[in-house]
Parts: structure tokens; sequence; C-alpha cells
């Protein structure tokens, strides 16, 4: 898995640089993070797309939702047009965000949660 950067750590955020163009851009996002309590979360941002008025997030914007979500430790992710977000109904995948390519696109990994506790995921 790539991964850019840890944005928080043990509630401490990660300094970034207001200067540097890749935390001010909002960007379609991906991030994996945990909760105190051991939650994972997995979060998507979608970006570059006026049509649906997405335009993802940038570093602060960033900061505030995982705050506000009570993530204590967070990862970003490849993000981009390789932020896309699926999940398994009726035995399909099912993309559930609107990919910044206009489709999926082609990549050489990705994070994938199997559940054996609720089928109905």
């Amino acid at each position: 898995m790539g991964c850019s950067n840890s944005l928080i750590e043990n509630g401490v955020f990660s300094p970034y640089y207001a200067s540097d163009d890749y935390y001010t851009t909002r960007a379609p996002r991906t991030i994996i993070g945990c909760k105190a309590d051991g939650t994972i979360c997995l979060l998507t941002m979608d970006g570059r797309n006026v049509k649906y008025n997405y335009y993802g997030t940038n570093q602060e914007e960033i900061n505030a939702i995982l705050q506000e979500l009570e993530i204590t430790d967070a990862y970003l992710l490849d993000g981009g047009g390789s932020s896309t977000f699926f999940v398994r109904e009726n035995n399909k995948f099912i993309v559930k965000n609107q990919p910044s390519d206009g489709a999926q696109r082609s990549v050489s990994n990705g994070f994938l949660i199997v559940s054996k506790i609720d089928q109905s995921i």
C-alpha cells in the first residue's frame, strides 16, 4: 500500500506546510484511521468533480474531519483519481463515490475489508 504520511499520531496532528501546494490544494483523498477504542475508519473524499460539487479536501479540512470523528491515528493513502470506494451489494461490487478520472482507475494495489459478522454488508 502506498502511504504518503502520518496525519495524526496518538491524537497529535502532524505539522504541515501552509506554503506547500500539496497541503493547501483541495483534492480527492483516501485516509485510513483508528479511534482510541480501536475502531478502524476508512475515508474517501471525492474531488475535482464540479458536476457533483465535489472539490476534495486540503490538509486543514482533513484535520477538522479527523478531529470531528475523534480519530487518534491516521495515514494519508494514495488519492486523486485512485480514490475509489466500493462495497459488495447482492454479490456485485458497486462504486459508491465519483472517481475524479470519471471512472475507476487501474491501480496496482488496494485495501479490502472482508466482514464475516454481518453478511448484509
